[in-house]
């Protein structure tokens, strides 16, 4: 089941693709972004086998709430800017389990969107040539998109702190 539905696409993005294909296309820049990211939606766990005594987690995605458990043994933690886990009291035994749910389904909607219009879009250059083939840009088209595909996936990960361990899939 998709995140982004093809009447979200469709309503931001222009193409003449049957919605079996633009399905195909939404699916394909998904899989592309949860390999990334992990899952674009619901619960996920994620577990450190050996944390040092004073290590702050870094999830990769922003929660509200996270439920954290500590060599088995349910820890009490603070969650600092819907990013960061340090343990309120005493140190880290290991293993961590941190079971959370993200809250940013409103930003992973726009990076998908917008993975999705970068698939679609003819070239990003404002010229190129490729042998006899030449093409540039009409000044009506508007700016040369500065869009990327890295730069999208940047936009929902986290800036680090000093002694961060980041959380991966």
């Amino acid at each position: 089941m998709s995140l982004v539905s093809i009447a979200e696409v469709r309503a931001l993005v222009q193409t003449g693709l049957s919605d079996a294909d633009l399905q195909a296309v939404i699916d394909r820049e998904e899989a592309f972004l949860a390999r990334r990211v992990g899952l674009l939606s619901g619960p996920r766990t994620v577990t450190v086998l050996r944390p040092t005594e004073s290590t702050v987690f870094r999830l990769l995605r922003p929660a509200t709430t996270a439920t954290v458990t500590d060599n088995g043994v349910v820890t009490t933690v603070a969650l600092i800017a819907e990013r960061y886990i340090e343990r309120v009291a005493g140190y880290w035994i290991g293993p961590v389990a941190i079971t959370y749910t993200p809250t940013d389904a409103a930003e992973v909607k726009r990076v998908v969107i917008e993975l999705v219009r970068l698939a679609l879009s003819g070239s990003t250059y404002a010229s190129e040539t490729i042998g006899d083939y030449s093409y540039t840009r009409d000044a009506r088209d508007g700016a040369v998109p500065t869009v990327s595909r890295a730069g999208l996936i940047a936009s929902l990960l986290p800036k680090s702190l000093p002694q961060t361990v980041a959380m991966t899939l």
